[in-house]
């Protein structure tokens, strides 16, 4: 009938969850349930975000994934921006150990009563590392550790010597 021509409601006039959701592809030539549209219409009329783990990434980005959701209801090329971005590359500063000392921990042990062990271990021990700024130099660090066995204990010492070269 005429009536159904003209006055019918179609997708287009529809408002889909802009959040979730996009008009379907032909929403001018989709009708409404009644003359106007309402909610009970948006399965008919809206479709689903697509979802950004769904979008292949160009090649040295990566996808976000997650709950992020495309512009339209399939992910394209467009969509990018939205699902892709550069690997987040975490790198290490590089410090500078200022001063140490060391830490000497001896274990004695009985075996009988005329024979008695003692171990001893020295560990170096950074105490004062500030971070280097490396914005100009370039070039290797080397840190060595010299001991001296004097009367049964050891005197460890700590040096160290940045080799940098300003470029």
């Amino acid at each position: 009938s005429d009536e159904a021509t003209c006055c019918l409601a179609y997708c287009s006039s529809y408002a889909c969850p802009v959040d979730t959701h996009v008009l379907v592809d032909n929403a001018s030539s989709v009708p409404c349930n009644n003359f106007t549209c309402s909610d009970d219409d948006q399965a008919r009329c809206c479709d689903k975000r697509g979802a950004c783990s769904d979008l292949d990434c160009p090649e040295h980005t990566v996808n976000v994934g997650g709950t992020k959701l495309c512009a339209s209801a399939k992910c394209n090329h467009t969509d990018q921006l939205i699902c892709c971005e550069q690997p987040v590359e975490v790198k290490a500063a590089p410090v500078i150990v200022k001063s140490a000392h060391h830490d000497t921990t001896q274990v004695t042990t009985t075996v009988a009563t005329t024979t008695v062990t003692t171990t001893s271990t020295t560990t170096v021990v950074p105490t004062d590392i500030v971070p280097e700024d490396v914005s100009e130099k370039s070039g290797p660090s080397a840190f060595v550790v010299f001991c001296i066995v004097l009367l049964g204990g050891a005197l460890c010492t700590l040096i160290g010597v940045a080799l940098t070269t300003s470029g």
